[in-house]
């Protein structure tokens, strides 16, 4: 399973960051990179104290 996730993000990542950068530009991949890297971090966080 993990390795069918892996290797199907990867395909999807790629289509739709192919999509973006044709359509808008590289700036706008980077900001929603950023943007989720920064949820996910704050999600990570918020589970971890509600663990201890």
């Amino acid at each position: 399973m993990f390795i069918f996730s892996f290797f199907v993000g990867q395909g999807i990542g790629a289509a739709v960051f192919g999509r973006i950068v044709d359509n808008f530009g590289y700036i706008y991949c980077f900001i929603l990179v950023g943007i989720a890297i920064a949820l996910f971090c704050a999600w990570l966080v918020k589970q971890k104290q509600y663990s201890t």
